[in-house]
């Protein structure tokens, strides 16, 4: 077998729900971007799942289509020898003169596979349509799509037009280029129960091969489907079509996430109510499996050798992004490669593992409420995509076969003895248990409150560290700090002592101590991170301040502040150091308050947004920032009275070392952990009116 492969792919969903379609590309800004594709092919990946969507070249009518987008396009991935392999379809139900249930439905995407084939014949690699079955699912037995339907007959309906279509396709296409190659891509999950739903469980784990066994002239009169499909009004002749006219793949493509797996549980007071089905007289829950506690493996190793064993195609796997922080990411990544070199060792071939969306992910729903990064974090559509430690981790794969990084060492929450479980959920975090060989953050400032925010996301995420107070580590001290980083051999130094009560800090032992931490860490090639803020800045200006630009400092404090940094930049040119305005902590004794505009930043997400910043290997300096600043008037009155209790004006804190009467920073790297509105409603469940004003500084 030829060595195995990293192939990429962006989130090209456009699925439509009621008349409104959600392009995920266009939620993306990728179809803005053409030096998007110059980013994707400096990862070293081989091939790349392209979207050439049927809805966008022809929405109206297949007589007028505007091919000006995908010629730009494939002619610069053409330029970039970065082979296409091309999506027609993804998620989608065609444009709105049909639909999945639409008898003409296979006629007319055959129609267009074939112009699109005329009009680029040096495109010798096609995913038709992506994953007949689930897209089936969503729209016809869920009725989360188009056409809204929870029928079984418009079920089995949609996976025969889809499956005929795509046959049809590929005959179309081979008559302009005979060597095309043919990929299906398909979601493979296992489905468990208990015993009581354990027929329900059978019918399910049929279903997902439903697909591909008609694709490739598997569904006879002895497929444990065939008589379901009579009764659900599928004529005897429809079925035997497939037989005729089969279209093996030449690779299938394998989708298996964490939530591919599935549990069914007819205990559905355990699961919150939106887990609930009801079918054929049963009421019951289907929740992932990994978050039932109740399955112990959920990596993709078993399905992929049923799969292998049930047809004898070449697999590869086609997408392995998953929900979550950076790390969780990286390690479903490797993990996914790791088993699919081993799977290769016993001769099961597995072409390639795929990062499927390099873009990352919105929300399915509404395509706005929810973001999700990948191998590129989006800050802002306009913006450049910034490359995060997935994508670090993509480069090392697809160049090596493998990757020493350090979060990889400790496992994803999907492999502890202690996963969630939906009985058992509280809010609480899952607790991690470390090995003793895992390399720690240090974290210093144990007795601070950013320091424990940050332990305490570390926590949350499996990623080891040890705090150590200012009574264990003298910051100014050499000896000390070399003593404890041997101990210790952390592969990260987090500096976040004296960063909330910056007023009573001593500024000599700050600086120095700052100044001798950065060169030991830059000696020893240690990542540091270390805090600074808005005070580098004039105070009466009536603008804010990105990175790039030039400090200001006013008094001792400020020039202590910008003394502090250069230092640290100076003894390490690659540390990051974050600087953020006013932070609101919810469990903290107070809260500043002045009549100014203050980008609050809410301490659990920034310390989240810095753990990201160092596995993306940020370097340099980092504005940590809200979508624009709330008038401080204005939360006030919205605060409850036990919250006022809690606020104090600057005034009652510092009269020594006053702070910006403006203190919105901007970012030139539009790192938002998240809206000023939002901060304050998620700390203090305030009740704010929608149209409280939110004022922005350009």
């Amino acid at each position: 077998m030829k060595p195995l492969e990293m192939w990429g792919g962006i989130e090209s969903t456009l699925n439509r729900m009621g008349d409104r379609y959600i392009n995920q590309i266009e939620k993306s800004g990728h179809h803005k971007r053409l030096n998007d594709l110059q980013l994707f092919k400096k990862l070293g990946i081989k091939k790349i799942f392209y979207p050439c969507l049927w809805e966008t070249v022809a929405p109206r009518d297949l007589d007028h289509c505007d091919w000006s987008y995908l010629d730009e396009r494939l002619n610069e991935l053409k330029r970039l020898e970065l082979k296409v392999v091309a999506r027609l379809l993804h998620h989608g139900s065609g444009p709105v003169y049909t639909s999945l249930i639409d008898p003409d439905f296979p006629e007319k995407f055959s129609t267009y596979a074939r112009l699109f084939a005329t009009r680029y014949p040096e495109v010798d690699e096609y995913a038709p349509i992506h994953e007949i079955t689930q897209t089936a699912r969503f729209s016809c037995l869920e009725g989360l799509w188009y056409p809204h339907l929870k029928n079984e007959t418009y079920f089995f309906k949609a996976i025969i037009h889809q499956c005929k279509a795509t046959i049809m396709a590929m005959k179309e296409i081979r008559r302009i280029n005979p060597r095309a190659k043919f990929i299906q891509t398909e979601t493979l999950g296992n489905f468990f129960s208990t015993e009581k739903l354990k027929q329900v469980a059978e019918l399910e784990n049929n279903r997902k091969w439903f697909a591909l066994d008609l694709l490739c002239g598997k569904v006879t009169s002895a497929h444990p489907l065939f008589q379901n499909l009579l009764q659900n009004g599928i004529r005897e002749e429809e079925i035997k079509w497939f037989e005729e006219n089969s279209c093996s793949p030449d690779i299938i493509g394998v989708r298996h996430t964490l939530m591919s797996d599935r549990f069914l549980d007819e205990e559905v007071s355990l699961y919150p109510e939106w887990t609930k089905i009801e079918h054929d007289k049963l009421v019951y829950t289907n929740v992932a499996a990994v978050d039932s506690g109740k399955v112990e493996n959920v990596n993709p190793g078993s399905i992929l050798l049923e799969a292998w064993e049930r047809y004898q195609i070449p697999l590869a796997i086609t997408e392995t992004h998953i929900l979550g922080e950076r790390e969780a990411q990286m390690r479903w990544l490797n993990t996914t490669w790791q088993l699919a070199d081993t799977l290769r060792k016993q001769n099961i071939q597995i072409d390639a593992v795929t990062s499927s969306a390099l873009l990352g992910t919105f929300a399915w729903h509404d395509g706005e409420s929810f973001y999700n990064p990948g191998a590129f974090e989006l800050h802002a559509p306009s913006q450049k995509p910034v490359p995060t430690g997935l994508a670090l981790l993509i480069k090392e794969l697809a160049t090596n076969g493998y990757s020493h990084s350090p979060v990889l060492k400790s496992e994803g929450h999907w492999e502890t003895s202690r996963r969630i479980q939906w009985s058992d959920r509280n809010g609480d975090f899952i607790r991690f248990y470390h090995r003793s060989d895992v390399q720690p953050i240090l974290i210093l400032g144990a007795n601070g409150v950013l320091a424990q925010a940050i332990a305490s996301a570390c926590g949350s995420r499996n990623i080891h560290n040890r705090m150590v107070r200012r009574q264990e580590l003298d910051i100014t001290d050499k000896d000390s700090i070399e003593g404890t980083i041997d101990v210790f051999r952390p592969w990260a130094v987090i500096n976040a002592a004296g960063f909330i009560h910056i007023d009573n800090e001593k500024h000599t032992e700050k600086v120095t101590g700052a100044l001798k931490l950065a060169e030991i860490c830059g000696d020893r090639n240690i990542p540091l991170l270390t805090f600074s803020s808005d005070q580098v800045f004039e105070k009466h200006a009536k603008a804010s301040y990105a990175e790039s630009n030039v400090s200001a400092p006013e008094n001792v404090f400020d020039r202590s502040e910008v003394e502090n940094e250069d230092h640290v930049i100076n003894a390490h040119p690659d540390a990051l150091i974050i600087r953020t305005s006013a932070v609101l902590d919810p469990d903290s004794e107070y809260c500043v308050l002045e009549e100014c505009n203050i980008s609050e930043s809410q301490l659990k997400e920034i310390a989240n947004h810095c753990l990201d910043l160092l596995i993306d290997e940020e370097k340099g300096v980092v504005h940590l920032l809200n979508d624009g600043g709330i008038s401080h008037q204005k939360f006030s009155d919205c605060a409850s009275e036990t919250m006022k209790e809690k606020l104090l004006t600057q005034t009652e804190i510092s009269a020594d070392h006053p702070r910006r009467i403006i203190s919105v920073i901007k970012s030139d790297k539009q790192i938002h952990p998240t809206s000023s509105h939002q901060a304050v409603k998620k700390l203090f469940d305030l009740h704010l009116p929608d149209d409280l004003e939110q004022e922005q500084y350009q």
